[in-house]
């Protein structure tokens, strides 16, 4: 299964408003669940975003249909992203959570591979606006987080951390 099946299986099962929720549940990688999953049992207040978080289904469809590098993204989330984010070898986790009594306050988090059944805290976890999505195409382009059309910022590991190496304008 693709990684992009396994976080759009991540976003539907945890924010439970998919009409596929059964489909995608088998493509699950349990251990990629564990650290989130305890994350919002600690922080139950919020909940995974979704697409009707966005109110952008324009933008996702001209994702899904054109790319933001001119690639067609067939299953393009704005919410979630797995790859190996910090170049260890492992597949990381991204996800924007959402407060679920005010969508404004949102968390963009960072869980690092490799996954086990123990779960860990999140490598990083920030505030973050709410036109704020993910963009992630390797290996051309980083992970990126920020509003549709917009320069963002770039995420990048050094020396263990997650920097945000964000663009004025």
């Amino acid at each position: 299964m693709s990684r992009l099946w396994l976080t759009i299986a991540c976003v539907v099962i945890l924010s439970g408003c998919a009409p596929h929720r059964s489909d995608l549940a088998s493509s699950l990688v349990s251990n990629q669940n564990t650290s989130l999953v305890a994350w919002l049992q600690q922080h139950p207040a919020f909940r995974v975003a979704s697409d009707d978080d966005c109110n952008c289904a324009d933008d996702i469809k001209e994702m899904r249909e054109s790319g933001a590098w001119g690639k067609p993204m067939p299953t393009f989330q704005p919410y979630s992203k797995i790859g190996d984010f910090n170049h260890d070898g492992f597949d990381d986790l991204a996800i924007i959570a959402i407060r679920k009594d005010d969508s404004s306050q949102r968390k963009f988090l960072i869980f690092n591979g490799p996954f086990s059944s123990q779960p860990r805290p999140p490598a990083l976890s920030q505030d973050t606006y709410p036109a704020a999505a993910l963009f992630y195409e390797p290996p051309e382009h980083p992970l990126i987080i920020g509003p549709f059309e917009s320069e963002g910022c770039i995420i990048t590991a050094r020396n263990g951390r997650y920097i945000l190496d964000c663009f004025e304008g």
